[in-house]
């Protein structure tokens, strides 16, 4: 089992939906979220499966033997954006990993989030998937958490290029979502005493 999870974990990394499917279950392996796992079986399989907390527990135990915490993020790096992407785009996405990551309790995020991101608000459509406003509103709170010290958002050149009327006008109202999120944080942030 071990040399067959390996494979499939180099196949698919390579990119498509299986990598997606597969980079979100190391998540919430790693993350503790073992809940989740059977739902996102379930779905991708048509089968009704669950997975109990001690199987989960074994799952994790060689899933870590074989990726770290390090490897996924890397592997998240790589992860394209989603061309088209709208509420009826269905099925596990580079957006929901990317969202699984900035709200999990993992302790960091591909390097590359504040670039990836406004690549997939340009190539977004009407009606807006729903978990990209999750993944905004996670981006902009790492940033303003500890863990985000030192990482540069989205650029001032992104967003102006983001805001402007040659866009999409869901590109436009999510780049106005982050920067209304962002600037809401940086305010409370200074409001907050020193401790």
């Amino acid at each position: 089992m071990r040399k067959w999870l390996t494979d499939v974990l180099n196949y698919s990394y390579e990119g498509g939906r299986k990598a997606e499917l597969l980079l979100l279950t190391g998540m919430h392996l790693y993350s503790g979220t073992y809940e989740m796992i059977g739902p996102i079986l379930s779905q991708t399989t048509g089968l009704k499966i669950t997975v109990s907390a001690g199987h989960a527990a074994t799952i994790q135990t060689l899933w870590s033997q074989l990726q770290t915490e390090e490897q996924i993020v890397s592997a998240l790096a790589k992860v394209p954006v989603t061309p088209r992407l709208s509420g009826h785009v269905t099925g596990y996405l580079a957006v929901h990993c990317l969202s699984q990551l900035i709200n999990s309790r993992l302790p960091s995020c591909p390097p590359n989030l504040f670039t990836w991101l406004p690549e997939q608000l340009k190539d977004t459509e009407e009606p807006v998937h729903p978990v990209l406003c999750e993944l905004i509103s996670g981006a902009v709170n790492y940033l303003t958490s500890n863990k985000g010290r030192g990482v540069a958002g989205i650029s001032e050149s992104s967003l102006l290029s983001l805001l402007s009327p040659s866009n999409t006008m869901s590109c436009r109202v999510l780049a106005f979502y982050y920067l209304l999120l962002h600037r809401r944080a940086v305010s409370e942030l200074r409001q907050k005493p020193d401790t």
